[in-house]
């Protein structure tokens, strides 16, 4: 997998791939760059037992940093178990993808001051102009109204090819379900027999339904409000196998809440 595309180029360390399946060539564990949030989380749902283990990675321990090498935690490999270069796709869920208190983060970001304008030409400010910069909840609100995202509650963040991913440019004009729909036909799959990808989806149909019964009954997402956190959808290239995993709990906001009703702001 390309783990760029999958949205995780800043996260999965591409080098650090351990104990390959023999049969496959695939890696059974990734690295991922620390993140004390994300560990906590990783930790709080296994002493518990959280029903959300059964469609996320294990979380296998943490990895104290060397000479050469910063501090990383490790994860079960989601695609141990498929053939090489799957196809895979990201889709970010949520109506919004920064946590409260990134909007007062106040330093200017160059580099997403150029995203911005590669994004939506005339979003920056004059003042944005002149610093040639914008703070990153600048960004990620931007991308969240262009996208699906803020009327949808997901976007297509990543999708991958098999080892190509899809430019972000064309997924940012992704702005409607029938415009993300026709994106994913064009990208997933695109040489399989129709039965068989029609097999595929029923397949990640299946999938999903078991996935709403398990973040129903899970206590953590009861209690609290996840934000930017993907599903990772994974199929075969010979179409034999189809899967999709959360992924991405960095951002938690507990809430005071008895019981969290995340999809009563969805309800139209």
């Amino acid at each position: 997998m390309s783990t760029r595309a999958a949205g995780h180029s800043d996260g999965i360390v591409k080098d650090c791939l351990a104990g390959f399946d023999e049969h496959t060539g695939v890696a059974e564990q990734v690295l991922k760059k620390y993140n004390s949030n994300e560990v906590e989380n990783y930790m709080r749902l296994t002493e518990t037992e959280d029903p959300l283990l059964e469609i996320m990675a294990r979380f296998l321990g943490v990895c104290e940093p060397g000479e050469s090498y910063e501090k990383r935690f490790r994860l079960s490999n989601l695609l141990d178990g498929f053939a090489r270069y799957p196809f895979v796709m990201d889709f970010k869920l949520g109506l919004r993808s920064f946590m409260e208190s990134e909007v007062d983060n106040t330093e200017p970001r160059p580099d997403l001051f150029l995203r911005l304008c590669e994004l939506d030409p005339s979003a920056p400010t004059e003042e944005e102009r002149r610093q040639g910069a914008c703070t990153k909840y600048r960004w990620m609100d931007n991308q969240d109204c262009w996208t699906t995202t803020r009327e949808f509650g997901f976007r297509a963040d990543g999708i991958a090819d098999g080892t190509m991913p899809v430019p972000k440019q064309e997924l940012w004009q992704n702005r409607t379900v029938e415009d993300t729909a026709a994106c994913i036909e064009r990208h997933l799959l695109p040489g399989a027999a129709r039965d068989m990808r029609l097999q595929m989806v029923d397949a990640l149909l299946q999938r999903l339904d078991l996935m709403v019964d398990v973040m129903t009954r899970s206590p953590f997402m009861k209690a609290n409000e996840v934000i930017g956190a993907s599903l990772l959808f994974v199929v075969s290239r010979n179409c034999d196998k189809a899967s999709i995993y959360l992924i991405d709990l960095a951002k938690r906001a507990s809430t005071s809440l008895t019981s969290r009703r995340h999809r009563s702001c969805l309800m139209r």
